[in-house]
C-alpha cells in the first residue's frame, strides 16, 4: 500500500509537470507567434520607408536634372542678351565715327568756304 501510495504520488507529480511544461510551451509557442507576427510588421514597414527614400530619391535626381536645364537655357540667354548688347553697342560706335566723320567734313567744308 505504501508503494501504492508512492507509486499514485509520482505519477501525480508526473501529470503536474507534464500540465506546467505544457502550459510553458503554450506560452512560447503565443510568444514566437506575437515575434514572427511583430518582425512581419516590421519588415513591411523597412519595405515601406525603403520604397519612401527610393521614391524620394528620384524625386530628387529629378529636381536637380530640372534645375540644371534651367541654368542651362538662362546661361544660354544671358549668352544671346550680352552678343546682342555688344552688337548694339558695335553699332553705336560706328553711328558715332560715322556722325564725327560727318561732322569733321562739315567743318572742313566752313573752313574751306571761309578761306
Amino acid at each position: 500500500e505504501l508503494e501504492a501510495q508512492k507509486s499514485a504520488r509520482q505519477a501525480q507529480e508526473l501529470d503536474s509537470a507534464r500540465v506546467r511544461l505544457s502550459k510553458e510551451v503554450d506560452h512560447a509557442s503565443a510568444e514566437i507567434a506575437r515575434l514572427k507576427h511583430h518582425s512581419s510588421e516590421l519588415q513591411q514597414q523597412l519595405q515601406e520607408k525603403s520604397e519612401a527614400a527610393d521614391a524620394a530619391a528620384n524625386k530628387l535626381r529629378e529636381l536637380e536634372a530640372a534645375q540644371a536645364e534651367q541654368l542651362r537655357a538662362a546661361a544660354e540667354r544671358e549668352a544671346a542678351v550680352r552678343r546682342e548688347m555688344e552688337e548694339r553697342i558695335r553699332e553705336v560706335e560706328e553711328l558715332q565715327r560715322q556722325s564725327a566723320a560727318a561732322e569733321a567734313g562739315e567743318q572742313q567744308g566752313r573752313l574751306t568756304q571761309q578761306l
